[in-house]
């Protein structure tokens, strides 16, 4: 058969060309490159489109962690706070570094604030300590409201209230990106066993590379 030539070998190809047409340009043995006037060379070289796991849960796969996630919680205080980090996740679309707590910044509950409207915001800190303000939805404040009554708070957070916004369940603080990824990482797993009990093993193996980032991209597809 006729040999093809890979698009890596094209790409290299005209590379060399072109440098050695623009050695030839400063000669001045021929007045232009010509291979920087093809247009084309893009068409020449073929490309191959990969396919790629679409990295957010299909409704059925949320509408089935949320559930079996809230069905722990009822039974274990321990899962409220899984509860807790995936609608802040869903619901806000925050970046994992927006809730979790480091030795240099701790979010707390006051990141919740309502303004002279009545209107309830988030103010996610991100890097550089740039601040944007998220609407919160009633469905954010009542799971919100949930997660502080399993800690004992009051309902809603007062301002410059400086509880963590995950407080561990022993010591001092807030959970950090490291602890904030396995819990989620666990409700994952509850959910893939859900999937399966369900006979939707297809859906349960989809979440097997799932990670804490796809509950924002589900967040942000949904919203659109």
């Amino acid at each position: 058969g006729q040999d093809k030539t890979s698009p890596q070998s094209l790409r290299a190809m005209f590379a060399c060309l072109s440098t050695f047409c623009t050695f030839l340009v400063h000669e001045g043995v021929i007045m232009s490159n010509p291979i920087q006037r093809i247009k084309q060379k893009k068409q020449l070289i073929a490309t191959r489109q990969t396919h790629r796991v679409k990295r957010r849960l299909s409704s059925v796969q949320w509408q089935a962690m949320i559930r079996v996630v809230r069905i722990r919680a009822e039974a274990s205080q321990k899962y409220e706070r899984h509860l807790f980090l995936l609608s802040i996740f869903y619901l806000l679309g925050l970046r994992i570094s927006e809730v979790s707590s480091s030795n240099t910044h701790l979010n707390t509950m006051s990141s919740f604030c309502k303004d002279r409207k009545g209107l309830w915001w988030f103010e996610a800190h991100g890097k550089g300590n740039k601040i944007r303000e998220v609407a919160v939805p009633d469905a954010m404040l009542e799971a919100l409201t949930r997660y502080r009554k399993s800690l004992g708070l009051s309902v809603l957070p007062a301002v410059g209230e400086v509880t963590p916004l995950l407080p561990k369940h022993k010591g001092s603080g807030g959970l950090g990106q490291r602890q904030v990824r396995q819990e989620v990482s666990e409700a994952f797993e509850i959910a893939m066993q859900e999937l399966r009990c369900q006979g939707l093993v297809e859906e349960a193996d989809h979440l097997k590379s799932a990670t804490v980032h796809w509950l924002r991209h589900t967040a942000i597809s949904d919203d659109v």
